[in-house]
């Protein structure tokens, strides 16, 4: 059974003690991102936390926005030199520059914070899967054989739309015949796999093309050995790096 760091988690949209402005009247202090909410809120001085009754959340009422952002309000007067304000807090998901609003981040986790989140059977063969498709091939100098080549299609004039989605599709399935090839020589070299992390069938790999003509959409639909259907969605665009799209 095989076991890796599982390197897409869900985002929890957290601003890790940024610093505030603090205003004229020496009580107020912006932040540069709406406070999601008050309860995540955790404010320090100059270093010192403070406790929550010595401050208040407000709604900045001279900015006009169906997500009006949140400030934050000293009871007494901040009368330190040039004071180093901080606050941690968890903001609105569309304002979140961890996961630009698509919820998801690339970063490792902890789980109860005592060891790193990881991922086994159909949720390693999801994230193997991304691995081959992302990865620009022979990058990796201690697997070489992982990789596509869809990166040289980056900076590409959309001329021949139906030639670009056949070399996508070539890409996914050599790609996905590669790793169906190192599975059965890890398994013959008496690893235990489980059903579960072992690629069984290639369903079908579709590309379209987006509204925006440089931006195609891969969508790979696949079983494990394990009987169970799994997809996996990559979006790329052929004028700019690659965009993470989420797998299921």
């Amino acid at each position: 059974m095989s076991i890796d760091l599982k390197i897409q988690n869900q985002c929890d949209h957290v601003v890790n003690w940024e610093v505030g402005s603090l205003q004229s009247d020496l009580k107020s202090v912006l932040f540069s991102k709406p406070i999601g909410s008050e309860s995540s809120l955790l404010v320090r001085v100059n270093n010192a936390d403070r406790d929550r009754s010595e401050y208040a959340v407000r709604i900045r009422e001279d900015v006009v926005s169906a997500d009006r952002p949140f400030y934050v309000e000293f009871k007494r007067k901040i009368k330190d030199y040039q004071p180093l304000i901080e606050a941690q807090y968890v903001t609105l998901s569309n304002f979140c520059r961890k996961c630009a609003g698509l919820g998801n981040v690339d970063d490792i986790e902890y789980e109860n914070r005592t060891a790193f989140r990881t991922c086994r059977d159909e949720e390693l063969l999801l994230q193997t899967v991304e691995k081959l498709i992302v990865t620009k091939a022979e990058s990796n100098p201690f697997h070489s054989w992982v990789g596509t080549t869809l990166h040289t299609l980056v900076g590409s004039k959309v001329i021949d739309a139906d030639m670009i989605k056949l070399r996508m599709t070539e890409q996914v399935n050599n790609a996905i015949e590669k790793l169906k090839t190192v599975q059965k020589q890890v398994q013959a070299s008496g690893r235990e796999m489980t059903p579960g992390e072992l690629f069984g069938d290639l369903l079908s790999v579709d590309v379209t093309q987006g509204v925006d003509p440089s931006l195609f959409t891969i969508t790979v639909w696949f079983t494990s050995q394990s009987g169970e259907r799994l997809r996996y969605d990559q979006l790329v665009n052929v004028g700019a790096p690659r965009v993470r799209m989420t797998f299921s």
